[in-house]
C-alpha cells in the first residue's frame, strides 16, 4: 500500500462494487496497481525474449508490445500482448499474440470476439507449459 500525502486532493469515482476502494482511500491509501499497460509481466517478458531471439534469426519482421487497441463495440475494446509482423514466402502478414498465465473467461470471450471481428488477423493465445510455450487457441485453425 501506498500512503498518499496529508492535504492531497484527489476525485474518487464510485463504481460497482467500489465500497472498499472508498474506505481505503478515505484512510489514506491506495492500493499498488497489478499491472500498468506499457509494462510486461514476467510472463509477457519472458515471450518477448522469444519474439527477439525469432527477429535476430529472421523467424519474424519484428514485434510490438501492447500497440494496438481493436474496438470490439462501444466502450469494448481488446488490448492485445503482441502484435508479430512476420514475412515468409514473398509475403508479409500480421498475426496477435496474447500471453498467459492462466486463461480467465472473460479475456477468452474478448480474445473469440475480436478474432471474430478482425478475422484477416491471425490470432493466437499463448500459454508456458513446463517451459514450452504452446499455442492452447488458434483463430485460423
Amino acid at each position: 500500500m501506498r500512503s498518499i500525502p496529508a492535504g492531497t486532493k484527489f476525485r474518487v469515482t464510485a463504481g460497482a462494487g467500489s465500497a472498499s476502494r472508498i474506505a481505503d482511500l478515505a484512510l489514506g491509501e491506495i492500493p499498488e496497481p497489478k499491472q500498468r499497460r506499457g509494462r510486461m509481466n514476467k510472463t509477457e517478458a519472458a515471450y518477448a525474449q522469444i519474439l527477439d531471439a525469432q527477429q535476430h534469426i529472421g523467424q519474424i519482421e519484428g514485434w510490438m508490445f501492447e500497440s494496438v487497441k481493436f474496438r470490439l463495440a462501444d466502450k469494448a475494446w481488446y488490448t492485445p500482448d503482441f502484435l508479430v509482423m512476420i514475412r515468409a514466402c514473398g509475403r508479409d502478414w500480421i498475426e496477435i499474440h496474447e500471453i498467459k498465465g492462466h486463461e480467465r473467461e472473460a479475456a477468452i470471450v474478448r480474445w473469440k470476439a475480436c478474432a471474430e471481428k478482425f478475422h484477416r488477423f491471425r490470432f493466437e493465445m499463448i500459454k508456458r507449459i513446463k517451459g514450452e510455450w504452446v499455442v492452447t487457441r488458434d483463430s485460423w485453425s
